[in-house]
């Protein structure tokens, strides 16, 4: 094979096995997440809400101190 040959193989090659590859990662998270059950994911998913909500708040504290400085400007 000529050098342009093995890069337009490497420019295909690797995309697509990059793309086969996040597909099995995702296939296999989604088996792992049905094998727990139901419950483990409503525990998880309430967790992860009041993690949410705890970042909105700090974000909210954050944008309030700024906006109060640029009104001091």
């Amino acid at each position: 094979m000529s050098d342009k040959a093995w890069v337009q193989f490497l420019l295909v090659a690797v995309p697509v096995m990059s793309l086969v590859g996040s597909w099995l990662a995702l296939r296999t998270v989604d088996r792992l997440r049905g094998r727990r059950g139901p419950q483990a994911g409503q525990a998880e998913g309430q967790s992860g809400g009041q993690r949410g909500a705890q970042w909105g708040a700090q974000r909210g504290r954050q944008s309030d101190a700024a906006g109060s400085e640029c009104d001091r400007a």
